[in-house]
């Protein structure tokens, strides 16, 4: 019983070796076809990376196409030699398999996918870059990354803001950075008794005169908007340089500075808002009570 599982084992040996020395050739054939394929890969990924990298200044995307390149070119020479040595209907398996485990996968981290493609069309696409001053979805700050997963945002109040890209992707996204100008507006209440042309002159000279303004895309100009209870109201506005020497914050500030200033030295009101009761004659009085805190407090006491 022992010698004739002996022969069994060597029967098999030998038809195992048989066969393995009648697809040495076809071995060889594939192995080279994967080294090929992953000198090719290398080739294609130097390409890839170099062709991408001037119009792409994200690291992490330029290296996810490379890489992305890569593999898919490693599959590729995986597959024919797998088809070279036979293989067929492990190929046709493996493919089935990897579009299941794909689909089973994207519907557990649907989240996750979302934001990764959203990744990688925001750095294609490029609508903003590290250090710009965008504004998207009620949140105005500066990018400091962009990375597969999220956005950072760093608000104004040195707050990090950490935004899913597919919610940066799907909303509307102002790059306050991208022409590199703003438009400052100053809102400014003028008195009804008041010379509004004057008032208008004196703040456009107020403004003309600080040093940071652009001119331009025209020169700064003062605008009335409407008639408001107390005032009528008007919007002086100036272009500045953005990001430039003086921040936005700071070039309104000092833009009503110098506004203020100059109605102070002409004696032009800006108005509080006030409200006038006028009593019809004949009218009975109304009646007032002063209400002393300190006082009710000691009766209470």
């Amino acid at each position: 019983m022992f010698t004739s599982a002996i022969e069994a084992l060597n029967s098999k040996f030998s038809q195992w070796l048989d066969t393995a020395v009648a697809h040495f050739p076809n071995f060889m054939v594939a192995v080279l076809i994967l080294m090929m394929f992953f000198l090719v890969a290398k080739g294609v990924a130097l390409v890839v990376k170099r062709v991408t990298q001037p119009f792409n200044h994200n690291q992490t995307i330029v290296d996810l196409l490379v890489k992305l390149a890569q593999i898919v070119f490693i599959c590729v020479g995986l597959f024919v030699a797998m088809g070279v040595l036979g293989l067929q209907k492990a190929v046709t398996s493996l493919l089935a398999g990897a579009g299941l485990v794909g689909l089973a996968l994207g519907l557990a981290f649907q989240d996750l996918v979302t934001n990764l493609i959203a990744g990688i069309f925001l750095g294609i696409r490029q609508p903003f870059r590290q250090g710009d001053v965008v504004e998207t979805g009620g949140l105005l700050g500066t990018v400091k990354k962009l990375s597969l997963r999220n956005t950072l945002l760093e608000d104004f109040n040195g707050r990090i803001c950490i935004l899913p890209n597919n919610e940066v992707f799907q909303k509307p996204l102002i790059n306050y950075s991208l022409n590199g100008i703003r438009r400052v507006d100053i809102p400014v209440g003028i008195a009804y008794d008041s010379d509004l042309r004057q008032a208008s002159n004196l703040a456009v000279e107020a403004v003309s005169a600080l040093d940071f303004i652009d001119e331009g895309l025209g020169a700064p100009e003062g605008v009335f908007t409407q008639f408001n209870d107390s005032s009528i109201d008007m919007e002086v506005r100036f272009w500045i340089q953005f990001p430039g020497p003086v921040s936005f914050p700071e070039a309104k500030s000092q833009g009503i500075i110098a506004i203020r200033k100059a109605f102070a030295e002409a004696g032009i009101e800006i108005p509080f808002p006030i409200r006038t009761l006028t009593l019809e004659e004949g009218a009975d009085a109304l009646p007032i009570n002063l209400f002393d805190q300190k006082r009710e407090n000691r009766k209470s006491a």
